[in-house]
């Protein structure tokens, strides 16, 4: 999965790397002190046994699996045929298989990732049960060489025992029949609106660790991501309505069955990790082939803008495949597919295909790093495999560190290697840690700090030796289970002993930190900020003309532009308290890159209101009965306020309250005047603290277009004026 940057045309999702945004986020919090299906030609349908398969078995494992998909009671029925080849080395009594689906068989086992998502569709869905939001799967049956076998299912696993052990090259034919519910919500296996997503709808083999002689059974995470698969070679056929568009990975064929009211979509995907589909009566698909490779974006409906976008997005995949082809080793599948879906704020890889959300037809394509990102997991997840509940760094940090390598090379520094130089904060985590290690702290650690770690190693030895290692770690670990021993193994066999061990430090030991060779200089730092504030505001205002030129946050804006910026502080009977809020506020302009001057005493203030004073932005700060400037122009403000809607004498001059507005400058209706106010005398410690903290929230570029509220003494908001602004609700607020 990938996180969005500002760029991205979804939102914020909740398993993404740092982007700007956040990092940026972060910086504002720490600096106060209180993220239609078209049949291809193929080979002939899958035929009716796995040992009748002309084609030789690639892989240690031969999917044949046989499933209706009753769209309208959300059920899956399958059989499925596995031939599995032991090539563990040992002799086995048992084989184990995942049943992820199971975690939707009660709310506290779904993933936390979609919660927010499903509890409004709940809410939306009235007229559901509640067990339509869960489901599960039900094993019917199990065979194992054509006898019925005995086996355990609990825990999202299923364990099948063997009369005989299976020694070392020995196959062994594995039959399941099987139920599969699929819930509504979100999840990777869900339905909503017309969607069937359907991720861990198959009983799937578990990875066997011959080090442990154990078998990987444990459930499916619900903080992360626990994939962890050999690759397998699959024939599918999935049996759906005549309407239904299906997307699934590998070469795709149909037949209509049932007098025109049915269809079989088949499936062949040979050397592929996990076998997931997507189906849906609304898809239309665009596509394109380019030297033998065939990208597809599956669009939920037919409008035309969309399609147009899912053009360019087609291009843009396969810009991202050729860099990754050149860099690591080529992509070998004939065809690449992209999904939208109705999540929000969620991409997700699987093989040779992956999981976008809503198509937003306005994004620009060439910025959208979530979507690289997605794309690189096809090298790291997918062809080059590994165990994402104990090593999640192998495949996120890799992906991420990937997509800021392509924005590099395409000269966008942006999206490049410039937000893993500005990243200097340290985690407590090891970037080597597993996904209960870390907890919640997976965006820093395997995204940001493991992107940060492979970047150090590219910078340390050069981008030649760097694509020359990878190149071989790919050979390595193509079609297998990569391991951080393995990588390391490679680092030192390629680049040196020497240098493998920096690299497992960084990796293994807590708090690791950019070396400072390759990080920002304090002037690149604040240079890059001031840069990345200024495209996220100008990107905000110039996208919408419904913005009232009176927002607190447009003070930022035109701070950034380079208009002068004056904080003017009014008397005070504690001007050691108003003098600290002032400061508060310079704070986290500055970190934006404002340049504001504070400017405080009556001659100054009487001197600057006929110079510079009346004719820039100014943020006042102090009792309005007073504070010199209001006083100066308070007929003309009381105007002003008075049109914004704002009842002066019940919410400025009543005891006790404080608050904030923003007005046109009276002497110059092209500028700002934002004047926050306290009763100098009856205000309380936590209605000043309320509206400060407001008045911060209100000055950033998540915060609603606030232009003014009102605290009594207790701080209890009393009054509010904003317009909405879609990316607060990406952001807590206050």
């Amino acid at each position: 999965m990938a996180r969005k940057s500002r760029h991205d045309s979804t939102p914020i999702r909740s398993r993404m790397r740092p982007s700007a945004i956040t990092l940026l986020a972060a910086s504002l919090v720490l600096s106060l002190p209180l993220t239609a299906y078209g049949a291809e030609t193929s080979p002939a349908p899958p035929t009716s046994s796995a040992q009748s398969v002309s084609n030789p078995q690639q892989s240690s494992a031969f999917y044949q699996i046989k499933a209706t998909l009753d769209e309208a009671k959300g059920k899956l029925h399958g059989q499925e045929k596995v031939v599995f080849r032991n090539e563990t080395g040992d002799s086995l009594d048992r084989i184990v298989f995942h049943t992820y689906a199971d975690a939707n068989r009660s709310l506290s086992t779904q993933s936390e990732l979609f919660v927010s998502a499903n509890e409004e569709m709940r809410e939306r869905l009235k007229d559901k049960k509640a067990a339509e939001f869960l489901g599960g799967m039900v094993i019917n049956a199990v065979q194992v060489d054509g006898s019925s076998a005995a086996f355990t299912h609990q825990n999202q696993s299923l364990s099948l025992s063997l009369k005989q052990p299976l020694k070392p090259g020995e196959s062994v034919e594995l039959q399941i029949d099987f139920v599969t519910g699929i819930p509504y919500g979100t999840q990777r296996l869900s339905r909503s609106e017309g969607l069937i997503s359907g991720a861990h709808a198959f009983p799937t083999l578990s990875v066997y660790n011959a080090s442990s002689k154990t078998w990987d059974a444990g459930p499916y995470s619900r903080t992360f991501e626990s994939d962890h698969y050999e690759a397998a070679d699959y024939q599918v056929e999935l049996e759906v309505s005549a309407n239904t568009v299906v997307a699934m990975p590998g070469v795709l064929t149909e037949r209509v069955i049932d007098n025109g009211t049915r269809k079989i979509v088949s499936a062949s995907a040979e050397r592929t990790r996990e076998f997931v589909f997507f189906a849906s009566p609304s898809f239309t698909v665009e596509r394109e082939t380019r030297n033998g490779l065939t990208v597809e974006y599956y669009v939920l409906g037919s409008d035309v803008s969309k399609r147009e976008a899912a053009k360019r997005y087609i291009d843009q995949a396969f810009k991202a495949i050729d860099f990754f082809g050149q860099k690591y080793g080529a992509y070998p599948y004939p065809e690449f597919r992209i999904v939208e879906s109705n999540v929000q704020g969620v991409a997700v890889e699987y093989s040779r295909l992956i999981q976008m959300g809503r198509l937003n037809v306005e994004a620009d394509a060439a910025r959208h790093s979530a979507f690289v990102h997605e794309i690189a997991h096809q090298w790291f997840h997918s062809l080059i495999g590994n165990d994402s509940e104990h090593e999640s760094f192998l495949d996120e940090g890799f992906a991420d560190f990937s997509t800021a390598y392509f924005y590099e090379k395409q000269g966008d520094t942006e999206s490049g290697f410039d937000p893993i130089r500005f990243d200097d904060f340290p985690s407590e985590h090891a970037i080597a840690e597993t996904n209960d290690q870390v907890g919640d702290a997976a965006n820093e650690v395997y995204y940001a700090k493991g992107r940060q770690a492979i970047y150090q190693l590219y910078r340390s030895v050069g981008e030649s030796r760097f694509d020359a290692m990878m190149q071989e770690y790919f050979r390595r670990y193509e079609y297998r289970n990569a391991t951080i021993k393995g990588l390391i193994d490679t680092i030192s066999d390629t680049l040196g002993q020497s240098v493998a061990q920096t690299f497992s430090d960084a990796l293994y030991k807590p708090g690791f930190v950019l070396d400072s060779k390759y990080a920002f200089s304090e002037a690149e730092r604040k240079a890059y900020l001031r840069k990345q504030f200024e495209g996220i505001y100008t990107s905000i205002f110039d996208s919408r003309s419904d913005i009232p030129f009176t927002s607190m946050n447009r003070l930022v804006r035109e701070g950034l532009r380079g208009e002068p910026l004056y904080l003017v502080i009014g008397d005070s009977a504690n001007p050691k308290a108003l003098a600290e809020r002032a400061n508060q506020i310079k704070a986290t302009l500055d970190i934006q890159g404002v340049n504001t001057r504070i400017i405080s005493g009556r001659e100054a203030i009487r001197t600057g209101l006929k110079k510079e004073l009346a004719s820039s932005n100014l943020i006042l700060l102090g009792d309005s009965r007073s504070h010199a400037v209001v006083q100066a122009l308070k007929p003309m403000i009381l105007k002003q306020a008075a049109s914004l809607g704002l009842d002066w004498d019940r919410f400025v001059a009543r005891p006790g309250t404080t608050g904030a507005y923003i007005i046109r400058h009276p002497y110059n209706h092209n500028k700002l005047i934002l004047h926050v106010y306290e009763d100098d005398v009856r205000s309380t410690r936590m209605a000043r603290d309320a509206a400060i903290l407001r008045v911060l929230d209100a000055l950033g570029f998540s915060s609603d277009f606030k232009q003014f509220f009102a605290f009594d003494s207790t701080g209890q908001l009393l009054t509010e004026h904003r317009k909405k602004n879609s990316l607060s609700e990406l952001f807590p607020s206050s």
